[in-house]
């Protein structure tokens, strides 16, 4: 269709710096260590659960962890405005070192249970607001500044690999050894990347100093927070478009992410950490596929659409992973899990850095970390309700109900984006 040419091309300044190497490396290796710590967490809670309510323990702690990510994503610019983009990242790196590591060794002290979950959860979830927002563009700033959609797609190969082999390793020593061990190691393995960001400041960046307040008391300020982010949705046709799709799938085909566990548990409950273990790396290896997915849709779709096309393929793969669980038993289901999981994470992970990029470039002359965060919170609203039913569903239901609704939801919304127009981007206002 005529509305859905791809974008015009953007700068390639593809040559990585050595700063930006370090920083891919320290992110794989954060990354890594929180895919262990994830797996031990979520099994924590599930063996907690027990058979009657493991499901239901688990998305309780990733639901509270998703609140407390949205309560802090519109609070971001301010963070950024008081300590610099830098400080702020850097806060958000230190916290989730020091968080981490004490409550993995209050649970190797022997208190491993739902209830140290919940206290960390809220911690974990303000940590990772922060950090959602900035971490695409610190990437972005670090890899070439060839656009916010191939910075991250180019960002999800490191993400993958880390994941796939923190999942697989951790999960082989959580299945080998006591609860905790994922989680202090998910602490330490992200003191590089905290230490790398307090020497990552862009020329130029402060904060905002005590002495200048009365000087910035009469400058207008860029306004933030919930009220400030629907303001802008509402005057702006394409973000508001982009914010209700992302939104949509976060409630309808995330949670097989992050739910992966509990799934497992009910699949294969004798050898569910190993069998999650797996199954994560098969997402984690399909993310590596991104940059392949995101370059072929580029070229025949802008970024809008071709999330919509990512997204859909992600809705008949869940249904595909029905069919899988219904027909198949034991290893053969496994197996076949894994191949399906190569797809969906490939396609999940193009719709997000296509999603990313739409959102990014939809407000000219205005703050990316702002549009970031109105971008993410309406992400996050959705994201722990769609947790919560999942969780419900599989624990008092099953896995294929959850899957179907999950499937006709996404294809839904995604139908539903192909058919806008793509929308012309405001001019910038001049004064």
């Amino acid at each position: 269709m005529s509305d859905a040419t791809p974008d015009v091309a953007e700068p390639e300044s593809t040559r990585i710096s050595r700063r930006g190497w370090l920083f891919l490396g320290a992110l794989g290796l954060s990354i890594a260590g929180t895919a262990w710590g994830f797996l031990d967490a979520t099994s924590i809670a599930v063996i907690d659960g027990g058979t009657d309510e493991g499901s239901v323990y688990a998305g309780l702690f990733v639901s509270l962890g998703l609140v407390f990510t949205a309560i802090t994503v519109p609070l971001v610019p301010r963070a950024c405005r008081l300590l610099g983009e830098t400080g702020a990242f850097s806060l958000s790196r230190w916290g989730m070192v020091v968080s981490t590591i004490a409550v993995g060794l209050v649970i190797l002290a022997g208190f491993a249970d739902e209830r140290v979950l919940l206290v960390y959860a809220p911690f974990y979830g303000a940590f990772v607001g922060l950090a959602l927002v900035l971490n695409p563009l610190f990437a972005s700033r670090m890899m070439g500044k060839a656009g916010m959609a191939r910075a991250y797609a180019r960002l999800s190969v490191v993400g993958g690999l880390a994941w796939a082999i923190g999942a697989l390793v951790g999960g082989w020593i959580t299945d080998h050894t006591s609860s905790g061990w994922g989680l202090l190691a998910m602490g330490i393995a992200a003191i590089p990347l905290a230490l790398l960001t307090m020497t990552s400041a862009e020329p130029g960046e402060t904060a905002v100093d005590a002495g200048d307040e009365a000087e910035k008391a009469t400058e207008a300020k860029p306004k933030s927070g919930p009220r400030a982010s629907l303001a802008a949705l509402r005057a702006n046709p394409t973000l508001l478009k982009i914010t209700i799709f992302a939104a949509a799938i976060a409630f309808f085909a995330s949670p097989l992410v992050s739910l992966i566990v509990p799934i497992a548990d009910e699949l294969y409950h004798r050898t569910f950490i190993t069998s999650a273990s797996i199954m994560m790396a098969g997402l984690s290896v399909g993310e590596m596929l991104t940059p392949v997915i995101v370059g072929g849709l580029k070229k025949r779709f802008n970024d809008l659409h071709g999330a919509a096309v990512a997204s859909l393929a992600c809705g008949l793969l869940l249904i595909v992973f029905t069919l899988d669980a219904l027909f198949f038993q034991g290893n053969v289901e496994l197996a076949f899990w894994v191949v399906l999981s190569l797809a969906f994470g490939g396609a999940r992970y193009a719709s997000r850095a296509l999603a990313l990029g739409a959102a990014s470039t939809s407000r000219p002359g205005e703050s990316e970390v702002s549009t970031m965060s109105i971008y993410f919170l309406a992400v996050m609203v959705t994201a722990p309700i769609g947790v919560a039913w999942w969780s419900l569903v599989i624990e008092y239901v099953n896995v294929v109900t959850a899957l179907l609704v999950g499937a006709a939801g996404t294809i839904a919304i995604s139908l539903w984006l192909l058919r806008q127009p793509q929308v012309s981007r405001p001019p910038r206002v001049i004064q």
